[in-house]
């Protein structure tokens, strides 16, 4: 068979929906790393990947953080272990009881140990197992010396809500604003002044704010052939290259004028079941508004676009189309800032109030996120609450029948060795 007829037989020629061929490349990469071999395996480590001394996790900048930039090394090899079943589910014996043990020292796992931090009865104890250097899951950050200039950058999550002083705040930010004003958190920030020409700009205070449909900060839209659009969604649209069609569709959408979802008995249902391009074309948009909403989904959210996340998803960032059109703001109790290390700042305040002495300085917001971070406060013998850093769990089994089982073991690996731990008896 010669390679033209091969490829027609096979369909190289058919056309292919953009679903698909998201889906193929997913389960194609996938494969591609669980059949592969380490990366680092046969790479020697240089001083350029300092303090690491792997090309998989890279040069980390200095500071705490240095250690846990992304998936590290440690953790790429704890998941090929899983994957090549190196950890046997054979007896072993528990070496220490907990009431409770968390899985994962990011937002959640956190939030949980502070929780239990609150509530807990004399003598209950808590395990936290985090899988990295250092605490904080996607709320972590980088430090870099830059002629003479220490820069902090977030690794992930950037946002954060700023709850206003007084106000009553209930639905699903009631809880975040509960553990805001816990921890003492300002509700106002004073903001360094705008210089250098900076000052004529109306700039927001998060970093992705730009991205979203935000009439009153300035940005900027640059076209081939026409240069550049200011602030596009405050024109209507009106001062870009496209069509009077589309500025119209794109103003529509930017605004939410335009509804479906009030139609529907249970909403969160039916957006669940169609993606977020779904809704679009149910609601007539076309193509350019599915390219103007992408990057937003892309990068600052999901990492794919559209046609990949549900319609239920994109409520959750309050996209046009998944709200009532007379929906109020749901922000309009809260202003939105970010961090220089992103929200780092606010997961290691909550670190500060379950180990008071985990980070130095007088408690105030700029030394909690500022200050290093004593390992030896984390991880104490006879402590009500331990945080086991580098630690990956990889069998979690009732003891007995789940039904009525009793108690939990807990297996993990540290620093190449197996341990099991398990909660006391309920």
């Amino acid at each position: 068979m010669t390679r033209k007829r091969l490829a027609r037989s096979l369909g190289m020629s058919c056309p292919i929906s953009r679903r698909d061929f998201v889906n193929g490349v997913l389960i194609g990469s996938g494969a591609a790393l669980l059949g592969a071999g380490s990366p680092a395996a046969s790479a020697k480590p240089t001083t350029s990947y300092a303090p690491s001394g792997s090309p998989w996790t890279g040069y980390g900048g200095v500071g705490d953080y240095r250690w846990s930039n992304g998936n590290t090394a440690a953790v790429r090899d704890a998941a090929h272990g899983i994957r090549d079943h190196l950890y046997p589910e054979a007896a072993l014996a528990i070496e220490e009881n907990y009431d409770l043990v968390v899985i994962g020292g990011g937002f959640s796992g956190t939030t949980a140990a502070y929780e239990f931090s609150k509530h807990r009865k004399p003598g209950q104890t808590c395990l936290v197992l985090e899988n990295h250097p250092v605490f904080g899951g996607e709320a972590k950050q980088n430090e870099f010396d830059v002629d003479g200039h220490r820069l902090v950058a977030p690794q992930g999550s950037n946002g954060a809500l700023a709850v206003k002083e007084n106000d009553h705040i209930t639905g699903r930010y009631e809880t975040y604003a509960q553990i805001y004003r816990e921890l003492g958190m300002p509700w106002h920030y004073d903001l360094e002044p705008l210089a250098g020409g900076a000052e004529k700009y109306n700039l927001p205070n998060d970093h992705f704010d730009p991205m979203v449909l935000e009439k009153e900060f300035a940005t900027g839209y640059y076209f081939k052939g026409h240069g550049w659009a200011k602030n596009p969604i405050a024109a209507g649209f009106a001062n870009t290259p496209w069509s009077s069609e589309v500025q119209k569709e794109l103003d529509d959408f930017a605004n939410n004028r335009r509804d479906v979802v009030s139609a529907q008995a249970d909403a969160d249902r039916w957006l669940d079941s169609i993606t977020y391009y779904d809704l679009l074309d149910k609601l007539g948009y076309g193509t350019e508004v599915k390219r103007y909403i992408d990057p937003l989904l892309g990068v600052g959210n999901f990492g794919v676009c559209g046609n990949a996340v549900s319609a239920l998803a994109a409520k959750r960032l309050t996209l046009p189309g998944t709200i009532p059109s007379n929906s109020p703001n749901r922000f309009a109790n809260v202003s939105v800032v970010s961090f220089p290390g992103g929200n780092a700042a606010i997961l290691r305040k909550m670190w500060a109030r379950i180990l008071p002495d985990v980070i130095g300085g007088d408690g105030s917001l700029a030394d909690t996120a500022q200050g290093s971070i004593n390992s030896n406060a984390l991880d104490r013998s006879g402590a009500p609450l331990r945080l086991r850093l580098e630690s990956t769990a990889v069998h979690i089994r009732h003891e007995g029948d789940p039904a009525s089982a009793g108690s939990v073991r807990v297996m993990y690996v540290q620093r190449g060795k197996l341990h099991a731990d398990g909660p006391k008896q309920w």
